[in-house]
């Protein structure tokens, strides 16, 4: 079973909150103590790029990571050509469906109002061993993706 089946077909939310943090974090590129971090407050709305149809393209992240000695902006694209690996589309969802607030933590946790980098990759970790006998987020996700990308989704 791939990673994105197993995680979706579980119906669980936290299942599709790990999905879209791996997506984000290829998408942008970003560590995972990065990736925990991100809130509602750190998108750009300036620099969100959306359609005649009113359909977002773009969304613009404002992030220092560990070697910026200032914040940088960070576009995430959608992907039109393989939705299923759309990180907007995914993201959407998660807001929604967490009531996330525009201030808020995107990731939010159970008993900490952003998920620890620790869980998020224990997490991880957990499932890629368990489908592929590889590691987490360090190695795996950019090999994911690039799989997921070349199968036209239907591996990942």
């Amino acid at each position: 079973m791939d990673i994105r089946t197993h995680l979706l077909s579980s119906n669980s939310l936290d299942d599709f909150q790990l999905f879209t943090m791996v997506l984000v974090s290829i998408k942008l590129f970003l560590r995972s103590d990065e990736l925990v971090q991100l809130k509602g407050s750190d998108i750009c709305y300036e620099l969100t790029v959306v359609d005649t149809l009113g359909f977002v393209e773009a969304m613009a992240f404002v992030v220092q990571g560990k070697c910026d000695k200032a914040p940088v902006t960070l576009m995430l694209w959608s992907d039109e050509t393989l939705p299923v690996l759309c990180p907007i589309r995914h993201l959407f969802v998660l807001i929604g469906a967490f009531g996330i607030s525009s201030g808020g933590f995107l990731f939010g946790g159970k008993t900490h109002d952003h998920i620890p980098a620790s869980t998020f990759h224990n997490r991880f970790k957990n499932v890629c061993h368990k489908l592929i006998n590889r590691d987490g987020p360090c190695c795996v996700t950019v090999e994911v993706y690039i799989l997921c990308q070349r199968t036209d989704g239907s591996q990942c």
